[in-house]
């Protein structure tokens, strides 16, 4: 599979949490896929917000591969095109 032309990556700041970031990137995605875009979300974090949830609704996100650091698992972004496995919500 070729690839069909250069990709876009748009970055949401904030300087404080609950300023919108996470909803207005989801909403913006959502928009694009409805325009024929492939839109593929690479790290989510809900914060326990309801309606940033609702926000995802059927948009694909990337799966995160876990991490072991001493002892500890944490969960991290699959930057790996390749081993990247998605879901969909």
């Amino acid at each position: 599979m070729g690839m069909i032309g250069p990709g876009a990556l748009r970055t949401y700041l904030g300087t404080a949490p609950g300023v919108g970031k996470t909803y207005a990137m989801l909403r913006d995605g959502r928009r694009r896929a409805g325009s024929g875009d492939r839109v593929v979300v690479g790290w989510l974090e809900l914060h326990e917000r309801p309606e940033t949830r609702a926000q995802v609704r059927d948009m694909q996100i990337v799966a995160p591969k876990m991490l072991n650091y001493r002892g500890t698992t944490f969960p991290e972004p699959d930057v790996d095109p390749g081993g990247a496995t998605c879901w969909t919500s």
